[in-house]
């Protein structure tokens, strides 16, 4: 796209209209959340945030998104910054597809295990854990508690 000599993209468009009021809303409302009803005595919020908002399925690249005050360039790099960590803990532990169905068949069976009383939770706790499994054990073997409705 061109726009009087410079180019454009779909992320230099405005936030579209049908979700505009609902992520403007939010912001406010997350703003108060962070940051209380005030900014503090020296006029900086504590919290910074973006919220991003994108069509599943869309391939263009199209992402609205707000922010608290946030100036682009500090968003950018703030990206920039975020990515790479991705990047770093993904290629320092990478998975194939086939050895992360077979991890997720290995945590089906234990907490299929668990939930069929084969196991205990400190049994199930431990066997989760030997398979890498980080966050959510507790939230996780609740899922499968049949004793918590």
């Amino acid at each position: 796209m061109e726009n009087n000599g410079k180019r454009t993209t779909m992320a230099d468009a405005p936030i579209e209209m049908s979700v505009r009021d609902a992520m403007n809303n939010l912001a406010v409302a997350l703003d108060k959340i962070l940051n209380g009803e005030r900014i503090d005595q020296s006029g900086e919020r504590k919290n910074g945030f973006v919220l991003l908002l994108f069509p599943f399925g869309d391939k263009s690249g199209r992402c609205n998104y707000v922010s608290n005050g946030a100036n682009r360039e500090d968003i950018v790099r703030m990206f920039k910054e975020q990515i790479k960590q991705f990047e770093e803990m993904e290629m320092a532990n990478p998975l194939t597809d086939a050895e992360a169905s077979e991890g997720m068949k290995e945590i089906n069976r234990i907490c299929a295990d668990f939930n069929e009383r084969k196991i205990d939770r400190t049994e199930a706790r431990r066997q989760l854990e030997e398979n890498k499994v980080a966050y959510g054990i507790d939230q996780l073997l609740d899922s499968y508690d049949p004793d918590i409705p």
